[in-house]
């Protein structure tokens, strides 16, 4: 009684079945396929086979953890090795096991099933771009890019990865502000992120995160020599559209 009462005097912020939804990739990926958007061809495999007949297909695949991000667990495959920025490793996967990735002996990585794996779709220009969502509108941009590629793992372009932010204002990179804005008139996002990939000319979604029981966005752009208070201070943002919708 006391929670219906509450839910009818209060606005929650990210509804929270989306919330569940996003913390799990393949989720998010069947939600934004369900409205036509484009994502990376992937699969969820539950056997070595499985996971192999994917590389064989594709000859070169991004291993993810389904229910991590900001790169955590992130893996370039091929048949053979496993890239991670300047490192590489023999790879080999488990029947089974608990730990969905264990790195031993500094050169050897092991992967537990289920197996989330994307088609590695290399980025135009190398970079990947984010927009931040508040009150279901593009309030700016960010770039991730890495200074140089020397090698395939550094296509894992993440901050925690050695990737670097560049802050852009939404009037600055128009199409991928419309493409975004095409997801948040389908799915509801109040405070939230979509990180957008284009390869080859084409959109795709690479994922869409959130602040609330589960996550919260990076802040790390807060750092980049780009960052304008004036322009890109995202949780001033939250806060007055806080203030006046809430």
């Amino acid at each position: 009684h006391r929670s219906n009462n509450f839910l009818k005097t209060h606005k929650i912020v990210n509804d929270v079945e989306l919330q569940n939804c996003f913390i799990e990739k393949p989720r998010t990926d069947n939600l934004l396929i369900s409205y036509g958007f484009s994502v990376p061809p992937n699969v969820v495999a539950y056997t070595r086979e499985e996971l192999n007949e994917f590389i064989k297909e594709n000859r070169i695949v991004v291993l993810k953890q389904p229910n991590e991000c900001g790169g955590a667990g992130h893996f370039i495959l091929t048949l053979d090795r496993a890239y991670a920025g300047a490192k590489k490793y023999d790879w080999t996967a488990l029947k089974k096991g608990n730990n969905r990735v264990r790195i031993v002996e500094a050169n050897r990585v092991l992967f537990a099933p289920p197996f989330y794996i994307q088609k590695f779709l290399p980025p135009d220009n190398e970079e990947i771009w984010r927009a931040y969502i508040v009150g279901g509108k593009v309030k700016f941009l960010s770039t991730r890019q890495r200074q140089q590629i020397d090698s395939i793992g550094d296509y894992i372009i993440n901050v925690c990865k050695g990737a670097e932010y560049k802050l852009l204002r939404n009037t600055e990179k128009k199409d991928v502000v419309r493409f975004a804005h095409k997801i948040t008139s389908r799915i509801r996002i109040d405070v939230g992120t979509i990180d957008v990939l284009i390869s080859g000319g084409k959109m795709y979604v690479l994922e869409v995160d959130c602040d609330g029981i589960h996550t919260m966005i990076c802040r790390e752009f807060y750092r980049a020599p780009s960052y304008d208070p004036l322009k890109f201070n995202f949780d001033l943002m939250i806060a007055q559209w806080l203030k006046k919708n809430i």
